[in-house]
C-alpha cells in the first residue's frame, strides 16, 4: 500500500504551539487508501487509545534517543547552548527523563484526545496524479480538490 509511512510530533518549547505530522510516500492510485488508513488510525486511536506496548515501544525510542544524542559531541554543544538560552540544566533533562519513565498509558491517552482534532488536520499531497481518482473521502477535513 505505501513505501513507508512515519508519524513525528513537534512541540515548541516557547510557546503553546505544537505539530503532530503524518508523512507517507506511495504510488499515485493509492494515494485515497493511504489517507483512508491514515484516518482510520487516528480514530482508532481516539476511539480505544494506545496499547500498552505502543506506549512502551514509544517510550523506549525516546529514551534511546536521548541517550544517543549524549553521546555525540554535536549534540551536547547544541543541547549546552540550548540550556544556556532558555536557563535550564543537565539535571532538569534527567528529571524530564523520569517523568517520561513514569507517564502512564491513562495519561497518554487522555492527552492524545484531549488535544487532537482529526477534523482540524492540514491535508497535503503532491505527485503525478494525473488521470487518477480525486476524491479525499476519508479523509479527516478532507475538502475536494479543485
Amino acid at each position: 500500500l505505501s513505501y513507508g509511512v512515519s508519524a513525528s510530533m513537534n512541540a515548541n518549547y516557547f510557546d503553546n504551539r505544537a505539530q503532530l505530522r503524518i508523512a507517507a510516500s506511495f504510488a499515485p492510485q493509492n494515494r485515497d487508501r493511504i489517507l483512508a488508513a491514515v484516518n482510520d488510525e487516528i480514530s482508532r486511536v481516539l476511539r480505544d487509545g494506545f496499547s500498552a506496548e505502543e506506549l512502551e515501544r514509544a517510550r523506549s525510542d525516546m529514551l534511546e534517543s536521548w541517550r544517543r544524542g549524549r553521546a555525540q559531541d554535536g549534540s551536547i554543544g547544541a543541547n549546552l547552548m540550548w540550556q544556556m538560552e532558555v536557563g535550564k540544566t543537565f539535571a532538569e533533562l534527567q528529571e524530564q527523563e523520569e517523568r517520561l519513565k513514569a507517564v502512564t498509558l491513562a495519561q497518554v491517552n487522555a492527552a492524545f484526545a484531549r488535544y487532537i482534532a482529526a477534523d482540524r488536520f492540514v491535508i497535503a499531497v503532491a505527485g503525478d496524479f494525473a488521470g487518477k481518482q480525486q476524491t479525499l473521502a476519508g479523509a479527516p477535513g478532507a475538502l475536494a480538490p479543485p
